[in-house]
């Protein structure tokens, strides 16, 4: 699967997880929120933003560039 946004993440957690699209979507945007709650305070690492997507998502960092613009 070709993941090009957020929306396209929520499709793959959905399928991978077998959750509707509503909680993938919440669990999405509740990721993003976080970081960009990081972002906006300038207290973002690296790490602290793979450990967020590790924890709302079970994802590795390899979908980071999706969540910082």
């Amino acid at each position: 699967m070709d993941i090009r946004n957020l929306d396209d993440l929520a499709r793959m957690i959905a399928k991978r997880d077998g959750i509707s699209m509503h909680e993938a979507n919440t669990l999405v945007d509740d990721c993003a929120n976080e970081i960009n709650e990081l972002v906006a305070a300038d207290q973002a690492t690296y790490d602290e933003v793979a450990d967020i997507i590790a924890d709302y998502l079970g994802l590795e960092p390899d979908y980071m560039d999706l969540f910082i613009w």
